[in-house]
């Protein structure tokens, strides 16, 4: 009776045993619950997007300069206020070259609030100018080339080519003041800019713009 017993119940475990190693193995091969989806990545910015972003930033410019200007002109460094005239005169260009765009492709200038630039002294502003301008922005606008050129946008390619061009040139005269500040009080210096891609040139202008082949007569000259 006993060995029956006995025979019995080790007959009960081997099948619970077993019956748990047959779970276990169901547990392992069962589907894992669904995780949680990745967020989705931000879409990339569209290239009107892109002229908008400009927009400001040649807007807020050509108000910083046109203070820097009037700043220069009070502390009698008369040639850097020339020099910050002519840049203003150059973001004005692509200041409206980029609204022209928004509305020729279906959208609207954004709205700016007025601006009171910081302005310092006439050193501390071209230090400021060389700040903004020197690898950022052009950082930024090849960017917007390439998306422009992704969008098949050959007239937003130029438009940001041509800025990039514009900003070294501001960069180069930038250091060239504040390596002579005492040499740029004096008058004498003048600059000429493209009203068609803004580009900025020392002197006369050319007798084409380096950047979109205008003749001289599309050139401004700053004095």
């Amino acid at each position: 009776m006993n060995s029956r017993r006995i025979g019995f119940t080790g007959v009960l475990v081997l099948l619970c045993v077993g019956f748990a190693g047959v779970c276990a193995a169901a547990d392992a091969v069962s589907p894992q619950p669904p995780q949680p989806a990745e967020k989705p990545a931000v879409a990339a910015t569209t290239t009107l997007d892109n002229i908008k972003t400009a927009y400001l930033a040649e807007f807020t410019a050509q108000i910083r300069y046109e203070a820097f200007a009037a700043k220069a002109t009070q502390e009698g460094y008369k040639s850097v206020a020339v020099l910050f005239r002519a840049t203003a005169a150059s973001q004005e260009v692509l200041v409206k070259k980029h609204a022209a765009a928004l509305k020729k492709w279906g959208g609207l200038p954004p709205m700016v609030r007025k601006l009171q630039p910081a302005v310092g002294s006439t050193k501390e502003n071209l230090e400021a100018a060389l700040a903004a301008d020197i690898g950022p922005k052009n950082t930024q606008y090849a960017a917007f080339a390439k998306q422009a050129e992704a969008d098949k946008n050959t007239a937003a390619v130029y438009a940001f080519k041509g800025a990039i061009a514009a900003e070294t040139e501001y960069v180069k005269f930038f250091q060239q003041a504040l390596a002579d500040l005492d040499g740029w009080k004096a008058e004498g210096k003048t600059f000429a800019v493209c009203e068609i891609c803004s580009f900025l040139v020392m002197g006369p202008p050319p007798a084409t713009c380096p950047v979109c082949s205008a003749p001289r007569e599309k050139f401004t000259i700053v004095k």
